[in-house]
């Protein structure tokens, strides 16, 4: 039997995230190589980024 793909994925890279600051209401994107990942496995589903609102920079948990 041959492999066939039934849908197209996406490198890791190319993904393109989606934020929301409660405490500004800043809304942007970003790549998983502007966020910081948990060393703690039991966080490996959330990337941390800061928001990129200046003055705010609220540090926000993004899930995967």
């Amino acid at each position: 039997m041959a492999i066939k793909i039934y849908k197209q994925g996406k490198p890791q890279k190319d993904i393109i995230y989606h934020g929301y600051c409660r405490d500004c209401g800043c809304k942007f994107t970003f790549q998983k190589e502007d966020a910081r990942t948990s060393s703690d496995p039991r966080d490996s589903g959330v990337l941390t980024i800061n928001c990129p609102q200046t003055g705010c920079e609220k540090e926000l948990y993004i899930q995967l």
